[in-house]
């Protein structure tokens, strides 16, 4: 018996799919927005340190412009009133979701909002306490709160899928090499 083969080998990169951590400036995360919204659209992007605290920080936008002040404003007056470091924006890392871990990460973000519904009662006694608290900044200080709570379930979830952290330069080759 003969066997006849057609077999011819190819040589292609390897497209690497994962979740990237990378250290950024917000220069740095809010060029590479503008210069990659095919990738950007096609993947999840966001600076924060979690999903939770870029709902936080998505909500201080939407806070900002229904109060009519600037959100640097709005970001000191939090400052201010200790729900947020000072120059806590600076040090924030760009996450970036692609491939089956954006559906992980759905999965994640699924299963934290069954859990948070039954934890929302705790979070709010504690934030009804801090008398301290401007009344239009609760609705911030609470999803801060939240955000703090389960930042240790989103480091672990990092890690169980295995994050990959990487310098700017890093990420933007990886990008550019359609490693990612």
């Amino acid at each position: 018996m003969k066997i006849n083969s057609n077999y011819t080998h190819t040589y292609q990169p390897q497209n690497f799919k994962g979740i990237r951590v990378v250290k950024t400036n917000p220069d740095q995360f809010f060029n590479f927005v503008e210069n990659y919204t095919d990738f950007c659209n096609k993947n999840i992007v966001f600076r924060a340190i979690s999903p939770e605290q870029n709902n936080f920080f998505e909500y201080l936008l939407v806070l900002a412009d229904n109060i009519n002040y600037s959100l640097d404003w709005t970001i000191k007056n939090c400052t201010k009133h200790n729900i947020l470091e000072e120059n806590a924006i600076e040090n924030l890392p760009m996450m970036v979701f692609t491939g089956k871990d954006k559906i992980k990460l759905l999965f994640y973000n699924i299963k934290g909002l069954i859990l948070d519904h039954f934890k929302t009662g705790k979070i709010s006694k504690n934030m009804l306490l801090d008398t301290e608290c401007p009344e239009h900044l609760a609705v911030a200080k609470y999803l801060k709160l939240i955000a703090d709570d389960r930042l240790p379930k989103f480091q672990k979830f990092l890690e169980k899928n295995n994050a990959k952290h990487v310098s700017f330069e890093e990420f933007v080759n990886e990008v550019e090499a359609g490693k990612i």
